[in-house]
């Protein structure tokens, strides 16, 4: 994807192919990491009215779903060794090594809630080490074909891009 919009986007397209083709809600889960990697696709979900269900990788522990997509599979996002506060890191030294092990064994988690389908969402050229670590036999990669909007800008830039286009005037 091009970013998180835009990997939206690719996922409503799949789960309206999916729906035409006799899956339904309960066959269908997208499971996220940390609420910023999730909240660009519930808007995206919301503003078109798709409902779909949407847990963490915590959260899914026991569950398995026909199909699931697993989002924020870029760089800085999956694996993130550095959730802990600088303060804590102070107090309490950080085992990298555990905290990267952990991060591996939650990927390989949200990997196995998926019976027949799996959709790694990743950013093209930003992609998590975890997602090169798969074998070739195994992947299907697929190139976002849309081309940037103005609709992708995240809320910052948004604004930026506004300011520019109003000194314009």
């Amino acid at each position: 994807a091009l970013n998180d919009i835009d990997g939206a986007y690719f996922i409503l397209d799949v789960v309206k192919k999916l729906y035409s083709e006799g899956f339904q809600f309960k066959d269908i889960l997208i499971l996220y990491r940390r609420s910023r990697h999730i909240t660009p696709y519930k808007e995206i979900f919301n503003k078109t009215g798709t409902k779909i269900n949407i847990k963490t990788i915590h959260g899914s522990k026991g569950l398995e779903s026909r199909v699931v997509f697993l989002v924020g599979l870029t760089s800085e996002g999956f694996p993130y060794v550095w959730e802990d506060t600088r303060i804590i890191q102070v107090i309490k030294k950080t085992n990298l090594l555990k905290k990267e092990e952990e991060e591996r064994r939650t990927f390989y988690v949200a990997m196995t809630r998926a019976k027949e389908k799996l959709f790694l969402i990743s950013e093209k050229s930003n992609q998590s080490e975890y997602c090169d670590d798969i074998p070739e036999e195994f992947k299907k990669v697929e190139v976002s074909k849309r081309e940037f909007s103005e609709e992708m800008l995240s809320k910052v830039l948004k604004e930026t891009y506004d300011m520019v286009q109003v000194g314009k005037s």
